[in-house]
């Protein structure tokens, strides 16, 4: 099982938009992974500085069951949707 510690929102659009911090830290201490779901389909990329991209990050359909991604701390989500607008949340998990 795990605990859900925070949830990041970030706004999506046709531009690459990631975390404004990355996960873990003094505030949520060790983070196991991420609980990812969205509004619009999107592509995400995850890194220290990441840049989302239609072609080359992985797909997240609009609307589905949450996707379970390891992720390390330090680390950010960004996000991209090919068009219009919505949201990608991210929720940082601890064991």
């Amino acid at each position: 099982m795990y605990r859900p510690v925070k949830t990041h929102r970030v706004s999506l659009s046709t531009t690459s938009a990631a975390m404004s911090d990355g996960v873990g830290g003094a505030d949520t201490g060790s983070v196991w992974g991420i609980m990812v779901t969205a509004d619009s389909n999107c592509f995400i990329e995850i890194a220290t500085a990441p840049t989302a991209t239609e072609t080359a990050s992985m797909y997240v359909p609009a609307n589905i069951s949450p996707i379970f991604l390891k992720i390390n701390n330090g680390e950010k989500v960004a996000g991209i949707v090919a068009s219009g607008t919505g949201y990608l949340y991210v929720t940082e998990l601890s064991r």
